[in-house]
Parts: structure tokens; sequence; C-alpha cells
């Protein structure tokens, strides 16, 4: 009688453990999803607000480039020739606000970049956005002529990025040469390597600092 006794607990101990993993992996799973879901809600806001920005200050730039005095714009336009792909023409707009957060109350703050150019016949436009209280990137756009193999055609590729802290969005798309979309690339296709964007509006920012920003 006792040893029944005794198997019989150790079923239910064994059932009880069995159950308890259960309940905790549902509870392990349950909490992934829910920070998964926060995650996805943080981000969406996240290009919501950058997206929000984009807007207003497009229509910003606007307004500067039809004012004639103080319109805190300037364009750079550089022409060369490069070798093997012969001349180029480069096209820098750069929008600028006021630095309030300057000691001696002058200088302005790098809000937002507009870059145009081409190697040989193929044609590429660039956008970067900047968070207004300091010049860090937090959306950059870039639309490119590309050949594409597997495609055996010409076609546009554009790409978005947005950048909020240390969560980073971002779109791939391919284009035929009229506009209608193609493709978009997965998340395993992409290539993780964003410094296109970071390096380039670091190297904006720095040309912005010399000729705008400048104290002579």
């Amino acid at each position: 009688m006792i040893f029944i006794l005794y198997l019989q607990t150790e079923i239910l101990t064994k059932k009880l453990i069995e159950i308890m993993k259960k309940l905790f992996l549902s509870l392990v799973a349950f909490a992934i999803c829910c920070t998964a879901s926060a995650q996805n809600a943080q981000q969406k806001e996240a290009i919501n607000n950058i997206r929000e920005r984009y807007s207003s200050v497009l229509e910003w730039t606007k307004e500067m480039k039809e004012m004639q005095e103080t319109n805190n714009c300037c364009t750079i336009v550089i022409n060369r020739v490069l070798g093997g792909s012969g001349p180029q023409e480069k096209k820098i707009e750069l929008f600028f606000s006021n630095d309030d957060s300057r000691d001696n109350g002058w200088g302005w703050l790098l809000t937002f970049a507009r870059v145009s150019y081409n190697y040989a016949a193929r044609n590429y436009y660039e956008e970067y956005l900047f968070a207004e209280e300091k010049a860090e990137p937090i959306f950059a756009y870039r639309l490119s002529d590309e050949y594409i193999s597997e495609m055996n055609k010409d076609v546009k590729q554009e790409e978005r990025l947005y950048i909020n802290d240390a969560v980073v969005y971002y779109e791939n798309k391919i284009l035929d040469l009229e506009g209608k979309l193609l493709k978009t690339k997965k998340a395993s296709e992409l290539n993780e390597d964003n410094s296109w964007a970071t390096a380039t509006a670091e190297s904006i920012k720095n040309l912005f600092d010399q000729v705008v920003n400048k104290v002579y």
C-alpha cells in the first residue's frame, strides 16, 4: 500500500513539474510577444514622428527658397571630371536654423540637406533630415539608377533609413524607370551596413560647419 502511494505521489510530482514547465514556457513566450509588440509600437510611433517632421521641414525649405533675405539656405555646386566616368556635377543644398544654444548667440544648426550628382549617365538623389536639437541624422533617403543583373534591366533603387536612438528601420524598394514598384527587398536581403547614410551625413555636417558656420 505504501509503495503504491509512493508511485502515485511520484507520478503526480512529475505531472506537476511538466505542467509548471509548460506554464513557464508559455509565460516566457507571452513576455517575448509583449516585448516585440511594444517595440513595434515604439518603432511605428518613432517613424510617424520622423515622417511628420520631414513633411513640416519640406514646407519650410520651400519658404526658405522663396525668401529674398535671411533665407537660411545655401547651394554649393561642384563641377569636376572623374577618371573613367567623365564629367560630374554635384549639387548640395543646405538648410539651417538659428542655433540658440550657442554661448555667443551666433551660429546656425543644420536642419536639412539635399544632394544630387551623377556618375557617368547614372543619376543619384539624396536627402538628409537632422534632429531639431543637434545635427544628427534621423532620416536619410536615396534614389539611384542601378542595373540589376538577375532582372537584366536598368532600374531605380529607393532607400529610406529611419533612425531613432538605437532603433533603425530600413526600407529598400526596386522600381522600374517609370517608378512602378518591382520588388521590396526582404530583411534577409538588405545590407545592414548603412554607412552610405551615416557617413555622408557626417561629411555634410562637416562641410556645413566649414562653409556656413565657420567664424571668419
